[in-house]
C-alpha cells in the first residue's frame, strides 16, 4: 500500500510493476485487475 508507511510511496508503482514482471515470467500472460479503495492513491 502506498499509504501505510511500510513502503516509500514513491516506490510503490515501481515495485508493483516489477512483481508483475516476475509473475508474467513465471506464468505467462496475466489478466490483472488493479483495484483501489475509494479515495486512495497508488502514489
Amino acid at each position: 500500500s502506498s499509504l501505510d508507511d511500510y513502503c516509500p510511496s514513491e516506490q510503490v508503482d515501481y515495485i508493483q510493476e516489477k512483481v508483475l514482471d516476475v509473475l508474467r515470467s513465471l506464468y505467462g500472460s496475466l489478466d490483472v485487475h488493479l483495484e483501489f479503495s475509494p479515495g486512495s492513491s497508488s502514489a
